[in-house]
């Protein structure tokens, strides 16, 4: 998953700091398998799924030492409001609509007596 990212990070104290990153996770799909229960019956996903979008994640950190360079222990979150197109699960349910419609009799073919 590739993303396009900006830190800033702030000196609060002598081993604190705060910060913020933020940035564009840009579109790459993946795969996922999924089982879901709706209305109690179990529906599954498959397929590729490609998720874009701004995200931030807001960060607390506190190092080893006042110089502010190596080991530090972090808390943080993250924000993020992404967009998700379904590949190939459109795809299959397409396919599946399709014949469908095919396989369905044409309405001259119908005996409507």
């Amino acid at each position: 998953m590739y993303s396009i990212n900006t830190n800033y990070e702030y000196k609060t104290g002598n081993n604190i700091s705060v910060g913020l990153l933020g940035g564009y996770k840009l579109p790459s799909a993946f795969n996922v398998n999924a089982i879901r229960e709706r209305d109690r019956e179990n529906q599954t996903y498959t397929g590729d799924i490609e998720p874009k979008g701004f995200f931030m994640n807001p960060y607390f950190r506190v190092y080893q030492s006042s110089s502010m360079t190596g080991f530090y222990m972090e808390l943080f979150t993250r924000y993020y409001n992404f967009e998700y197109t379904y590949l190939t699960i459109r795809r299959k349910m397409e396919q599946v609509l399709e014949r469908t419609l095919m396989a369905a009799p044409k309405l001259s073919e119908v005996d409507w007596r």
